[in-house]
């Protein structure tokens, strides 16, 4: 449940992290807005997958959907 809040904050921070870099003239500023964009555009895709998953998951469960299991014959050698 933590993905689906931490996703869209990991975006919004990217995007004020890019905005900033192209606001900026000062270099540390320029780097220290770069890396924290780049950190969390790639968390930012991690969450947003685990979220997908999760969605996809509660999905299952609540449809219940029943998958026969077969038992399978092993012979004694």
């Amino acid at each position: 449940m933590m993905s689906f809040f931490l996703a869209p904050l990991l975006w919004a921070i990217a995007f004020v992290s890019i905005y900033l870099y192209q606001a900026s003239e000062h270099e540390v500023t320029k780097v220290l807005a770069a890396s924290m964009a780049a950190v969390c555009i790639i968390w930012g895709f991690a969450a947003t997958h685990w979220g997908l998953h999760l969605l996809c998951l509660f999905v299952l469960v609540r449809y219940r959907f029943y998958f026969p299991l077969k038992p399978i014959s092993v012979d004694k050698l």
